[in-house]
C-alpha cells in the first residue's frame, strides 16, 4: 500500500509523485526499524507566546514503537525551531523512552532538490499522445543526466533528449536526507513496548505578539474608555491547531547564538469601537505575567490574529501640557534678535488602579488615543507605546502637540561669572490662545551644578538634573516665566 504525494514543478509545468510506503497501524514507516509520527497522532497541543519572537510549543502525541532501538521522525514541527531545546518523555511510562541521538532535518523536498537527487538514476516520464482524436497516456522509463536552470537533459532509451514533453514525472522512493518538511529524527532507547503517549516540548522563533490599545476620551476630556487587544504573529514555518493558548509579557533573558529572523510589522486591521469580549486570564508567573486564553484556538503559518484583552470604562483622566527644555540652553549664549519657539507637548494620564475603573497589567504595546468632534465623529488624535504597567501604576500617553498653547523662550542675561561658572537669566512667554484655562509644566534640564536663584512662578527639583516650573494661564491670556539659573561645570 502507498501514499502518493503530488508537486508542481514550476518553470517545467510537470507533477511529480512520489510513492512512502504505510504502517499499518497508520504511521508512515520507512526502511528497518523507522517510524513516523505526524500531526494527525497530536492529542493535544499547548503554546506560550513570548513578546519577544519566541515561543514554547508543548505537544502530546500518541505512537507505537516496538521494545529496543528505535528511529522515530517527528514530523510537522516548525523550521524556525531551536533543535537544542527539544525534551522528550513518555507519559506512559516515565522510564520507557531515553533519547540517544537527534538530528534536525530541513533539505526540503522541492523539484529542483528531488530531480538533483535523482541525477544519473532511472524515473518513468508519463505523457499523453492525440492519435485519432483520443488523448491515450504513455509511459517511458528516462534517465536524468542533467538539470540546470529548468533545463533538464534526459536519456530515453538510446536518444539523449533536451526537455522532452511529459506531464508527469514518477519516483520510486524519497531520497535519504530530503523530508517534505522540518522533522525531528530521534534514535530512541524503548523499554515498554506497544501504544504509550509521548510529550515533547521545544522553543522556536518566529510567534511573537504584541499588545495594542485604543484610548476613547470623552468629549470634557475628563472620561475614558480603554480596550486592549493582542495581535499575535505566526511565521515559524507551520500551523497549529486548536492549541491552548498563552501569552507572556516580561523580558526572559536569552543567549544569543544566531541572529533572530526580522518579519514585517503585522498590519493592524481592528476597528476601534468593536466590540470586546475578555478571553484572557490574566495572573502572576515567576517575574511576568501570564495572559492564559479561556478557549483554544488555531494560528495557521504565515497568518496575523487579533484577540481581545481587556475593556474598561468610564476611567478618570486628566490632560497636561509640557514644555522640554534643551540642556545646550545653559551652555551657550542663544541666538539674539528672536525668541526660541517650544513645542507644548500634549499627554493623557490616568491611573492603573480598581478605584479607577482598571486595576490590571497591562503588557507593553501602542496606545491610539480618539475623541469624538463636535458632530460625534471619532477622531484620531495621536498614539504612543508605553511599558509594561502593573497594577497600581500610573500610565501617561504623549499624543501630540497643542495647537493653541504658544511658548517662546528668550534668553535675557548670559555671564562667565568665573572659571567653569556661568549665570544665565530666561523669559519663557506662554500665550493661551484657548477658551479654558490651562496648567502648563516646563521641564528643564540642566547640566553639572546647578541652583535656581530667583523664579517668579513656584518649582520643583525633580532630579538630580532637572526642574519643574508650573504654571497656570488663564484663557486667552499669557504668563511670563523668569527665572535666573547659575550653572558650575
Amino acid at each position: 500500500m502507498r501514499r502518493w504525494q503530488r508537486y508542481l514543478v514550476e518553470g517545467l509545468g510537470m507533477i511529480i509523485l512520489l510513492g512512502l510506503p504505510l504502517h499499518p497501524s497508520g504511521t508512515a514507516k520507512g526502511q528497518g526499524n523507522e517510524h513516523w509520527s505526524t500531526k494527525e497522532h497530536r492529542q493535544s497541543l499547548s503554546l506560550t507566546i513570548y513578546n519577544t519572537n519566541l515561543g514554547l510549543v508543548t505537544e502530546r502525541r500518541t505512537v507505537e514503537l516496538p521494545e529496543g532501538r528505535v528511529k522515530l521522525r517527528f514530523t510537522d514541527v516548525p523550521r524556525s525551531i531551536d533543535a537544542t531545546s527539544v525534551q522528550v518523555k513518555s507519559l506512559t511510562d516515565r522510564d520507557a523512552l531515553s533519547l540517544i541521538e537527534q538530528q534536525y532535518r530541513f533539505d526540503p523536498l522541492t523539484p529542483e532538490t528531488l530531480l538533483k537527487r535523482y541525477l544519473g538514476k532511472e524515473v518513468i516520464l508519463v505523457g499523453t499522445r492525440l492519435e485519432e482524436n483520443t488523448e491515450t497516456v504513455q509511459s517511458q522509463r528516462a534517465t536524468l543526466l542533467s538539470y540546470e536552470q529548468n533545463q533538464a537533459v534526459w536519456k530515453i532509451g538510446s536518444e539523449i533528449v533536451i526537455n522532452p514533453s511529459y506531464r508527469e514525472i514518477h519516483f520510486p522512493t524519497l531520497p535519504e536526507g530530503l523530508t517534505p518538511q522540518p522533522t525531528l529524527v530521534w534514535l530512541l532507547r524503548n523499554s515498554h513496548a506497544g501504544r504509550q503517549t509521548i510529550e515533547v516540548s521545544y522553543l522556536t522563533e518566529g510567534l511573537d505578539w504584541q499588545a495594542h490599545y485604543v484610548l476613547h476620551i470623552g468629549p470634557e476630556g475628563t472620561q475614558a474608555d480603554l480596550k486592549g487587544w493582542v495581535t499575535i504573529t505566526n511565521h515559524s514555518g507551520t500551523a497549529y491547531e486548536d492549541a491552548d493558548l498563552s501569552l507572556i509579557a516580561g523580558q526572559p533573558r536569552r543567549v544569543s547564538e544566531r541572529p533572530s529572523p526580522r518579519y514585517p510589522r503585522a498590519v493592524q486591521t481592528m476597528a476601534a469601537k468593536a466590540p470586546v469580549e475578555e478571553q484572557f486570564a490574566e495572573r502572576r508567573f515567576f517575574e511576568y505575567h501570564l495572559y492564559r486564553l479561556n478557549r483554544r484556538t488555531s494560528l495557521p503559518d504565515q497568518q496575523t490574529k487579533q484577540l481581545s484583552l481587556i475593556s474598561a470604562s468610564d476611567m478618570r483622566l486628566t490632560k497636561e501640557y509640557v514644555i522640554n527644555g534643551q540642556r545646550t540652553y545653559y551652555l551657550q549664549r542663544l541666538r539674539p534678535g528672536q525668541p526660541v519657539r517650544e513645542e507644548v507637548e500634549v499627554a493623557v494620564r490616568f491611573e492603573n488602579t480598581q478605584d479607577n475603573h482598571l486595576g490590571v497589567a497591562l503588557p507593553a504595546g501602542i496606545v491610539r488615543v480618539y475623541q469624538a468632534d463636535a458632530d460625534d465623529h471619532e477622531r484620531f488624535v495621536g498614539e504612543d507605546r508605553i511599558p509594561h504597567t502593573p497594577d497600581g501604576e500610573p500610565i501617561r500617553v504623549r499624543v501630540g502637540t497643542a495647537f493653541d498653547i504658544v511658548a517662546e523662550r528668550k534668553q535675557t542675561e548670559y555671564q562667565k561669572m568665573a572659571d567653569r561658572l556661568f549665570e544665565s537669566a530666561f523669559e519663557l512667554t506662554i500665550r493661551n490662545r484657548k477658551q479654558q484655562d490651562v496648567t502648563v509644566l516646563v521641564n528643564e534640564p540642566i547640566s553639572g551644578d546647578w541652583e535656581i536663584i530667583s523664579a517668579n512662578y513656584p518649582y520643583e527639583k525633580t532630579t538630580a538634573g532637572s526642574v519643574q516650573f508650573t504654571v497656570p494661564i488663564t484663557a486667552q491670556r499669557e504668563a511670563v516665566l523668569v527665572y535666573r539659573v547659575r550653572v558650575r561645570y
